[in-house]
């Protein structure tokens, strides 16, 4: 790149929007008519002017990492100009209004250039303009009443994180969080397919229609996530004995495996995707529990003791007072201090927890444990550096 490519563009752009910061102590107030119109002309000549020289630069850059990051830059930076227009609109002198209208027209239209012209070289996670995001909500929040209508009498508990999700987005005071090109996208997608879904209905295995939409979306939220894993897990429970509930696992893995997901759709990106980590949590947990099966058909075995089938545990367990949550993170966490090692931290898990057991539950499935440590809320982590409080005390005890 030359020297020429370091100029900034936008300097005269930037120097209005921060004279309109200043307008009640700058030049701008008391301009007369003729000034105005011949400001407003000027805007107009530089908004097209703009266009042709970021065209321009775009082009003369050789590399596609050089034209990438200089289309996300300025698309970022008249982002914020425009910010900070629209936050002089309220309280703006009246003799002021046409210049800013006319300024925040030029800003919109640039932005508005680059994101149809140059849309696969901006990122998803670029935040959408302020008049974009003001429209956006406005659209959503009557989305939201449409939805609510159509929902209503329906008591699936996954509605309820849907709404909040949505009423938190289309919130007029969002705050300082930005919502982002891939939100956007994403919601109007989430809107578009909740408007289609088949109410009340559940296929043969048992998948509620809504489930199945919400996998093939990808809704990876932390408490979908919990919701999700923890009716499955119910289900399995509330079988009266091993074959049943690996009659009932098994289908369910077969209705998650019918369904495909949208390709590159994902709510939250730093999460794992959700029809992955439902189908591996079925499948431990139909291994677990046909190995169980197998045991039981080798019939009594010395040293195993009694039981209801002349078989103690396959395994012994050691009870742990935590909740499947809080051993999940207390192992992650002495995975990654290193204070456990193994081939992955998939291994720690499966080697450990088949020994332990809860309170609440006899049998532990390796990765539904391992699952809970996506969505560790901070309750649970509370409890573990209490817990691990103790253990320290003790330590010193000694």
């Amino acid at each position: 790149m030359n020297a020429s490519d370091n100029t900034y563009l936008l300097e005269w752009i930037d120097l209005l929007v921060s004279r309109f910061s200043a307008a009640e102590k700058s030049d701008l107030v008391g301009m007369g008519q003729d000034s105005t119109d011949s400001l407003l002309v000027r805007i107009r000549q530089e908004t097209q002017d703009l266009k042709s020289r970021i065209s321009h630069r775009f082009f003369s850059l050789g590399k596609q990492g050089h034209r990438n990051f200089f289309i996300r830059k300025y698309h970022a930076t008249l982002t914020v100009l425009l910010a900070k227009v629209m936050v002089r609109e309220k309280n703006i002198p009246e003799g002021l209004k046409a210049l800013l209208d006319g300024l925040q027209a030029c800003l919109e239209e640039l932005i508005t250039y680059i994101g149809n012209r140059y849309a696969e070289h901006l990122s998803m996670e670029e935040q959408v303009s302020a008049s974009a995001r003001t429209g956006f909500q406005k659209g959503l929040r009557k989305h939201i009443s449409d939805l609510r209508t159509r929902f209503e009498g329906s008591h699936h508990p996954a509605l309820a994180l849907i709404f909040k999700h949505l009423e938190r987005l289309a919130g007029a005071h969002f705050g300082p969080q930005r919502i982002s090109y891939r939100t956007v996208s994403y919601t109007d997608l989430l809107v578009a397919e909740l408007k289609d879904v088949a109410l009340w209905t559940t296929d043969g295995q048992g998948l509620h229609q809504l489930d199945k939409v919400l996998i093939y979306l990808n809704f990876n939220s932390k408490a979908y996530i919990r919701y999700l894993l923890g009716q499955l897990d119910g289900k399995v429970a509330a079988a009266q004995d091993t074959e049943g509930k690996l009659r009932g696992l098994k289908l369910h893995l077969k209705a998650v495996r019918q369904i495909h997901p949208r390709p590159k759709s994902t709510f939250n990106p730093q999460f794992p995707h959700l029809h992955p980590l439902v189908c591996n949590w079925l499948q431990q947990e139909i291994e677990y529990y046909s190995d169980v099966l197998q045991w039981r058909a080798l019939g009594p075995v010395e040293g195993r003791g009694g039981g209801p089938s002349g078989l103690k545990d396959p395994k012994p367990k050691v009870l742990c007072n935590l909740s499947t949550d809080q051993i999940a993170l207390i192992l992650r966490s002495a995975d990654e201090a290193k204070v456990l090692e193994a081939s992955s931290m998939s291994m720690v898990f499966k080697t450990i927890v088949p020994f332990l057991r809860t309170p609440r539950r006899k049998e532990l499935s390796h990765n539904g444990v391992r699952s809970r440590m996506y969505n560790v809320e901070e309750g649970d982590k509370e409890v573990a550096i209490k817990t691990l409080e103790r253990m320290i005390m003790k330590i010193r005890e000694y």
